[in-house]
């Protein structure tokens, strides 16, 4: 069970130790994770050829920290994504999610839109 906590988030013990398998994550990580990889109105499928000849060009003509110009010549491509394609195209790769950290904060996202939904509609009733 993933969790999330202010002061960095994880699964811990009585002792600050990682009880679980899971990497440690932040309420913030989570939640970009969500809106950069798994949400889909902000989401775009899979980079083809087209996309990473035009990622290439736009990073060679404004450098490859450029995300936002790169991202901006990307229809719907957030400047993470493009960061994190030049990193798997020149081999330097970060934590990778799994699909289980997807499940984890899919199950988080509708928990707390649940949440809210009914913390909403209690105080709007009590009006």
């Amino acid at each position: 069970d993933m969790t999330c906590d202010d002061d960095g988030g994880g699964a811990d013990g009585e002792h600050g130790q990682n009880t679980t398998n899971q990497p440690q994550r932040t309420c913030l990580s989570i939640f970009q994770h969500y809106q950069k990889n798994i949400n889909v109105l902000l989401t775009r499928g899979d980079w083809n050829r087209r996309d990473d000849e035009i990622l290439l060009a736009v990073s060679k003509e404004y450098g490859e920290n450029d995300h936002m110009s790169q991202s901006f010549y990307l229809d719907r491509r957030l400047p993470h994504q493009c960061m994190a394609r030049l990193q798997h195209a020149n081999g330097t790769h970060k934590l990778e999610w799994t699909m289980t950290d997807d499940l984890y904060v899919l199950l988080a996202v509708h928990a707390l839109m649940r949440s809210d939904t009914h913390s909403s509609s209690s105080s709007s009733s009590s009006s």
